[in-house]
Order: C-alpha cells, then sequence, then structure tokens
C-alpha cells in the first residue's frame, strides 16, 4: 500500500525534475535547451519505479533542407541578322536599264551626267609656235579629263572676231585678232567632272605673273600678250564656243579604257576579270632550269 501510495505521490516527478534542470541551467547562465517532444512524451509511466534512471531528453537537430537544384540557362537564341534595306531598288534597277539602253546607243554615254560636262579649250599661235600642244593635253589627260574633239587649223578672222566679239569694244581688240590668226591653233572640247571650272584653274590668271606655279601660265608663259592658251569662263559661254567651233558631227561619242578608275560610279559589271598569267598552289615548287648550265642543275622557288 505505501508503495501505491508513493507512486501517486509522484505522479508529477517527471514535471519536477525538468523545472528543477531548467532552474539550475538558468543559475549557471546557460541557454535552456529547446526540447521538441512528440505527443507521445508528454505521457507519463505510472508504473514507473523510482529506481529507474531517467533518461536525458536529446536533442534532435531539423534535417537540412535539400538545395533546389538549378536548371542550367538555356543559351540566347541567335536572331538572324536582317537584310539591309533597299528602299529604292526598283528605281535604281529601271535607272540602271535606262543607261544600259544609252549606253548601247551611245558608247560615250556615263552614269552620272556631271561626268559629261565639257568645256572648250583653245591653244593660240604661241603655244604652237614654241612646240606645247603635247605638254599642254598630257596635262589634261594626266588630269583624268577626256579628248572628245581636236583640230590643227587656221582660223579665219570672221571666225576670230565672233569668237572674241565681247572683247570688240576694247582698244587691244584689233591686235589681238591679228596675232591669233597670225598662226594655227588648236582648239579642243574636254569632258570631265567640273571641266569648267577645273579648266580655268589648271590655266591659271589670264596674266601669266599673277598666275600661281604650277598652273600652264604659271610655269609655260610670262607675257599677258602671249599666255598660250584660252579656255571657257562658265558652262553657257563653254556650250556657245563649242558650237561656234565644232558641228556635232565633229564630237566623238567614245567610252575611255580609264573612266573606270577616275569615278568609282562608272565601273561596268560586264568588263572582264583580270586572269594571272602564272598560277602556283601554296607549297608547289617552280623549277627554273638554265639550258645553258651542263650540270643540269635547277634553281628550285618556293612559293
Amino acid at each position: 500500500m505505501s508503495a501505491l501510495a508513493m507512486e501517486s505521490f509522484w505522479l508529477n516527478k517527471s514535471a519536477c525534475d525538468d523545472a528543477e534542470r531548467a532552474y539550475y541551467e538558468k543559475l549557471s547562465g546557460c541557454k535552456q535547451t529547446e526540447e521538441k517532444s512528440s505527443p507521445a512524451s508528454d505521457e507519463v509511466d505510472l508504473f514507473a519505479s523510482d529506481d529507474e534512471a531517467t533518461e536525458a531528453p536529446v536533442s534532435v537537430k531539423p534535417a537540412p533542407k535539400a538545395k533546389a537544384e538549378k536548371k542550367p540557362e538555356a543559351a540566347p537564341k541567335k536572331v538572324a541578322a536582317e537584310a539591309p534595306t533597299w528602299p529604292n531598288k526598283a528605281e535604281c534597277n529601271d535607272a540602271e536599264t535606262k543607261f544600259q539602253e544609252e549606253l548601247s546607243k551611245n558608247p560615250g554615254a556615263l552614269r552620272n551626267k556631271a561626268y559629261e560636262e565639257r568645256t572648250f579649250i583653245m591653244l593660240k599661235p604661241d603655244a604652237v609656235q614654241r612646240g606645247l600642244v603635247g605638254e599642254i593635253m598630257d596635262r589634261f589627260e594626266s588630269r583624268g579629263f577626256k579628248l572628245v574633239a581636236c583640230k590643227f587649223m587656221a582660223a579665219s578672222k570672221e571666225l576670230l572676231m565672233t569668237h572674241y566679239s565681247d572683247l570688240s569694244k576694247k582698244g587691244f581688240f584689233p591686235e589681238l585678232i591679228r596675232y591669233m590668226a597670225s598662226g594655227p591653233v588648236v582648239p579642243m572640247v574636254w569632258e570631265g567632272l567640273n571641266a569648267v571650272k577645273q579648266g580655268r584653274m589648271m590655266l591659271g590668271a589670264t596674266n601669266p605673273k599673277d598666275s600661281d606655279p604650277g598652273t600652264i601660265r604659271g610655269d609655260l608663259c610670262i607675257d599677258v600678250g602671249r599666255n598660250v592658251i584660252h579656255g571657257s569662263d562658265s558652262l553657257e559661254s563653254a556650250a556657245k564656243e563649242i558650237a561656234l567651233w565644232f558641228k556635232p558631227e565633229e564630237i566623238s561619242q567614245w567610252r575611255s579604257a580609264q573612266v573606270e578608275w577616275c569615278y568609282e560610279e562608272e565601273e561596268l559589271a560586264t568588263a572582264p576579270a583580270p586572269v594571272a598569267s602564272h598560277q602556283v598552289r601554296a607549297g608547289q615548287s617552280s623549277v627554273c632550269s638554265d639550258p645553258w648550265d651542263t650540270s643540269h642543275s635547277a634553281r628550285q622557288v618556293l612559293i
């Protein structure tokens, strides 16, 4: 009976032990260990003996959470490069078709009409007498201008008076006509980009003493009365002088071989590509033998 009374007396023995343990932990300054008990641990064994050792509660660490696997990033999709827009393609095609039709009729036709500008140039009797015709013509050709008309002639006084009609009221007009009719002249028509303006710059000032070195008059003459050359000063005067000195059938229509090397736009797609005269593959040897070498030795060239 006494044993039964003791068991009923210690019904809260477990709770008392927990309270005692918490008290001493707090007294020593230690943190109280949290215990996670299952619902079964709250039950008290009524038949447990006082002599049985009470098991200390075991703290169970929570299982670590599984890290989510990172999915490999998808490679960025390559966007196809858009073809460059050509808004006026149809217009360009039509222009090229018209140009090809014109080229079949006029071999001297160019895509850019600005390249067909013409100017009138005339070498005076002093240039002919001094043998400067070739040198002056060479300057225009070297610059890239195309010669479309040229004469070697003795001009009549009537023609000269018409040509210099704007100077008819000047006091030097009679002497000018006499001088120009004293020997042969060389009238010419040159064609090219800004032919009138560039031609005047190549001539230099009317008075040679005011002409810059490098110009025709600055290099080849010294007196204003013998300034060797005449050139149109405007598009209007060029058209008038060309019509005065040349008939339409005397103006040549031809395509210079240097046009494509002077103007980028004028390259023809039908031009044949250059062909190499000798082709040697990489690593291949080319043997050049000397026919006079009696030892039959040869020089080997590695490419």
